[in-house]
């Protein structure tokens, strides 16, 4: 099995410290080591080095190059500009099946991720390869739920198959669940049979491009224009006007939305993984209880309550006093506040920055 682990993304919602220019993949938000240097130092306790990719964009490459000197550089596979998750997917699939042909299995990884138990999740990726090879079929990796969320994706399994240990299983795959609301998160905690879907996947590139071709054609014809060229001289010309005609679309609305109950096995893995995609998910991946407050940097606080306090400036003390339920994220030029629960409009507010004098803070 290879696994390529997608580091692409410019992580809006984690703003102020993820910029266009050093996203949040990069960063050190837990620890000392960045949060793709954290993935891929688990990855090399059971990977050869050899069989780990890193996707990035462009952009990102000589980053990626300082941040993980021991993966080789042709390991490290640029997409031409960015055009969301299946685009990034499908481009990384070509080029690893024109390596190692279209029967090798593929974990598919994400880099902006927390898991407590790494242990559990690499044993799971061991059990998902396996079960590729013996009955070519996709394989879901799926968290049971801590709380109900409207902003995580869903995965309904039916039997179990077997139960590799007291943190693996294996079930069957009913269905996909993008973004319950609230209400229906929480008939789901009831319910007993769904998931979190933290977006791994393990399958061959057969069997994900034959999910291109039937529910994403023209990104698939695309990419099999890439494939037809990929030793021409002339690739990357043809890769930029490929690129430039995709539709920007998530990897979920092409392949696992699309999956028929026949099509995956589920394996749920007690990994203790969190999605880290804004600051609201960083604070409940770190806190003990709700009530905790959670601080990095030149932070004096007295009395608040559930809130997270980021201060990355060296020059700056940062001060609180009484807040609840709060972020708070400090950096040299700029300062995020704002209640816990609105941290989706995040992402518009600083999309809202295009072509204004605030651009510049992207």
């Amino acid at each position: 099995m290879k696994v390529i682990v997608f580091s692409g993304g410019v992580g809006t919602r984690f703003w102020p410290a993820s910029r266009k220019k050093f996203p949040k993949q990069f960063h050190a938000v837990v620890g000392k080591r960045s949060l793709l240097q954290s993935r891929v130092d688990s990855l090399v306790t059971q990977f050869k080095v050899e069989d780990i990719f890193i996707s990035t964009n462009s952009d990102y490459v000589d980053e990626v190059k300082d941040q993980l000197p021991g993966i080789p550089f042709e390991n490290i596979i640029a997409e031409p500009m960015m055009k969301d998750t299946a685009a990034a997917v499908g481009y990384a699939v070509v080029k690893m099946q024109d390596r190692f042909g279209e029967q090798e299995p593929l974990a598919i990884l994400w880099s902006d991720h927390i898991v407590k138990k790494p242990e559990i999740f690499l044993e799971s990726l061991k059990i998902a390869d396996k079960l590729v090879l013996e009955q070519n079929k996709f394989v879901l990796l799926a968290v049971p739920p801590r709380y109900p969320s409207s902003e995580k994706g869903y995965i309904k399994t039916t039997n179990r198959i077997k139960q590799y240990s007291p943190h693996i299983g294996i079930y069957k795959f009913e269905k996909f669940v993008e973004k319950p609301d609230i209400e229906t998160a929480k008939e789901y905690i009831i319910d007993g049979n769904y998931y979190w879907n933290p977006g791994y996947l393990v399958a061959t590139p057969e069997l994900i491009m034959q999910k291109y071709k039937e529910f994403a054609p023209e990104i698939h014809n695309g990419l099999i224009k890439i494939a037809d060229n990929i030793n021409s001289d002339k690739l990357e010309e043809i890769e930029m006007k490929v690129f430039e005609s995709l539709e920007k679309v998530a990897i979920d609305y092409v392949v696992s939305e699309n999956l028929e109950s026949d099509d995956a096995l589920v394996v749920v893995s007690k990994m203790d993984w969190s999605d880290v995609g804004d600051w609201f998910g960083l604070k409940e991946a770190l806190e003990e209880d709700a009530s905790d407050v959670i601080t990095k940097g030149n932070v004096l606080d007295k009395n608040s309550e559930d809130c997270l306090i980021y201060n990355y400036s060296d020059k700056a003390l940062v001060t609180t006093l009484n807040l609840n339920n709060m972020i708070v994220v400090v950096t040299d030029d700029a300062v995020l506040v704002c209640n816990k629960d609105d941290m989706g409009e995040v992402k518009k507010m600083v999309k809202g920055f295009d072509n204004t004098k605030y651009a510049e803070f992207q």
